[in-house]
């Protein structure tokens, strides 16, 4: 009776240590989690709240579009096809360069 009681303690003691033990762990991932989402939520905030500097309007050359083909072929009659309306869209004019 004696050894039933002594492991009964013994356990409900051990049960309690790691409880206490595995409570302390979890305070303290709990607080490295709220730190991580501190630093991200005040990065997120600040990359937000710092205004982006202008940029020059694209393409702010002429384009040169390339056709690895002969002039006169299928390839280059679309490519200029192509380049007309890219000029069209984007304002700047596009160059079509035949090196065959």
């Amino acid at each position: 009776m004696m050894m039933l009681r002594r492991q009964t303690i013994s356990s409900t003691s051990w049960v309690r240590f790691s409880c206490m033990k595995s409570c302390d762990t979890a305070t303290a991932a709990n607080a490295a989690i709220r730190l991580l989402s501190t630093i991200i939520v005040s990065t997120c905030v600040t990359v937000l709240a710092v205004p982006t500097p202008a940029r020059a309007d694209w393409p702010e050359r002429p384009v040169k579009l390339i056709v690895a083909f002969p002039a006169g072929s299928a390839n280059d009659a679309a490519a200029r096809i192509f380049a007309d309306a890219l000029g069209k869209r984007w304002g700047k004019p596009v160059i079509v360069e035949d090196k065959p």
